[in-house]
């Protein structure tokens, strides 16, 4: 297990129980789609957050959003049998890696 450990394993078999209690044990593709909706749906405040509606505090709802996607991330990791944390680490490392030559970068 990474020292840095975010999410740890019991915690993802308690979401993984609840969700099974909640649903039924769904297939991975079922879970997959989830994940793309509650991600849209974390845009979808951004893009309200970006347009100044108002409303609703549209940064607590991207922040709420986003937990719903670390739900359902959850819940893919647990039906694969993956650790997230693990997982986490590997893609923290890949990334700092990675050397992009991107010209006009952003502010």
């Amino acid at each position: 297990m990474h020292p840095h450990n975010p999410i740890r394993n019991d915690i993802l078999a308690k979401v993984e129980i609840h969700h099974n209690q909640q649903f039924g044990d769904k297939a991975l593709v079922t879970r997959a789609l989830k994940l793309m909706e509650e991600a849209g749906e974390v845009a979808g405040a951004v893009i309200r957050h970006d347009e100044l509606r108002k409303g609703r505090n549209w940064e607590d709802e991207i922040k709420s959003e986003i937990g719903d996607v670390m739900i359902v991330l959850m819940g893919v990791c647990a039906k694969q049998g993956y650790s997230l944390t693990d997982i986490t680490a590997e893609a923290v490392d890949k990334f700092l890696a990675r050397k992009w030559d991107i010209e006009n970068k952003a502010p």
